[in-house]
């Protein structure tokens, strides 16, 4: 059984403002204004994280998708943490065991397996990632295939496919796809690894 534990009012409505004065901003061409909007979304949606909510319920109220509001968050983050007013979100994790006692016990799912077609996709893609680094450009065949790489390894997880499978399928070891997942938002990572920023290091200015 899939648990739907809705967003609290308050942080859905904040979460949808943010989003909104920073669509409004980006399309009025107002740098400051984006970039501050940016900051605040980034920091609503991180605390959202934080208290471990997951991408696509943090999205939902923005009307974007899950990578979206991942790559805005990762863009604008702001190290101070001077962004004030953020709403503070409840552990999902507690309301998700809550709700599971609630329901008594639910038999175990099965476990996913691959199509033919994810397994062809994960060998052709697995070969181009390995060939992007930092410095690649975000509209570089390899950086975008990267990214795709990584979002089909979550995709493929949060359906249960056993990471020896993926391995398996990819060539990649099950500790390089745990981390490459890791960096992407799915699961915590070791205070020595950054999560992954979709930003060009190539272009100075501010996205």
């Amino acid at each position: 059984m899939r648990y739907e534990i809705a967003l609290p009012k308050r942080p859905e409505r904040a979460l949808s403002a943010a989003y909104r004065a920073y669509a409004n901003a980006s399309a009025a061409g107002d740098r400051d204004a984006r970039i501050h909007a940016g900051r605040r979304l980034a920091a609503i949606a991180k605390a959202g994280r934080e208290a471990h909510w997951r991408w696509n319920t943090l999205a939902a109220p923005c009307g974007i998708s899950p990578e979206r509001l991942r790559q805005i968050t990762n863009t604008y983050s702001d190290p101070s943490g001077t962004v004030v007013g953020v709403p503070r979100f409840p552990d999902f994790e507690r309301k998700l065991r809550n709700a599971r006692a609630a329901d008594g016990p639910r038999p175990r799912q099965p476990r996913g397996t691959l199509t033919d077609q994810e397994r062809q996709q994960l060998r052709e893609l697995a070969v181009v990632a390995k060939t992007s680094t930092g410095s690649v450009r975000l509209d570089d065949p390899r950086r975008v295939a990267s990214e795709r790489f990584s979002e089909l390894i979550i995709q493929l997880r949060e359906r249960r496919v056993t990471w020896r499978e993926i391995s398996e399928a990819s060539g990649h070891t099950q500790i390089g796809l745990r981390m490459r997942a890791a960096r992407y938002g799915l699961g915590s990572l070791p205070p020595s690894v950054a999560p992954y920023r979709r930003i060009n290091i190539h272009d100075s200015s501010t996205h």
